[in-house]
């Protein structure tokens, strides 16, 4: 609570009612890794991405994948979204389309990652995705 004191030139004073200020840490989102069987005719790779504790703000974070081993339209399909976490809102999910094929290979990555966030900080940036 804060009051405002104002003295003029002939030592007269005025407070100001209380003023209340009230701050918050921003919130902090994460994204965890995630590993899937690509199989022979696909699957889909879901990422949660969460809000550590409530927002009393709008959160805004644009989720975006990224080639690692695996490539986009070969073995997954690129995503490039923004999501809207409304005040009290912890989580929401993103799913990537990863392609399956007849062919034995080595496992392959991908990246999620977090980017042009808006009132919050990320405890993680990019999440891995193995298929």
């Amino acid at each position: 609570m804060l009051t405002a004191v104002a003295q003029d030139n002939l030592d007269a004073r005025s407070t100001s009612a209380p003023v209340f200020i009230s701050a918050s840490l921003p919130a902090t989102l994460s994204i965890g890794d995630q590993s899937v069987v690509e199989g022979n005719t696909g699957t889909n790779a879901t990422f949660t991405i969460s809000l550590a504790s409530p927002s009393c703000r709008t959160v805004v974070v644009e989720v975006v994948t990224l080639d690692g081993t695996a490539s986009n339209r070969t073995d997954y399909l690129a995503v490039r979204t923004n999501l809207v976490f409304v005040p009290d809102e912890l989580s929401k999910q993103v799913i990537v389309p990863v392609i399956g094929d007849l062919a034995i290979e080595a496992n392959e990555t991908f990246f999620v990652c977090l980017t042009n966030v808006i009132n919050a900080s990320t405890d993680r940036a990019c999440a891995t995705a193995l298929s």
